[in-house]
């Protein structure tokens, strides 16, 4: 239930997150909205940031993750004595 809830925050702020850029930077403005009424080909660079953002929050995340689960890998081992069971992939 907690991942549930987890995820569709996430998509809840992306969602809200991508529709607001073409609303903020776009050519004209809408709803009587504010804009700072850049062209179509300036537009899409508004969307580097949560790229490039994106591309460095896996990189690290892959880092880090991979350590941790090579150090549950070895404490299972040194536990159980061989043979990584279910458990070690669980936080």
């Amino acid at each position: 239930m907690c991942t549930l809830l987890n995820s569709a925050g996430i998509y809840g702020i992306l969602y809200l997150h991508l529709t607001t850029i073409t609303l903020l930077f776009g050519p004209r403005p809408v709803y009587g909205l504010f804009s700072y009424q850049w062209t179509k080909g300036t537009t899409d660079l508004a969307y580097l940031g949560a790229g490039f953002g994106s591309m460095i929050g896996i990189v690290i995340c892959a880092k880090f993750l991979n350590r941790s689960y090579k150090y549950m890998a070895r404490r299972y081992d040194e536990k159980h004595g061989g043979g990584y069971g279910g458990e070690v992939n669980m936080p």
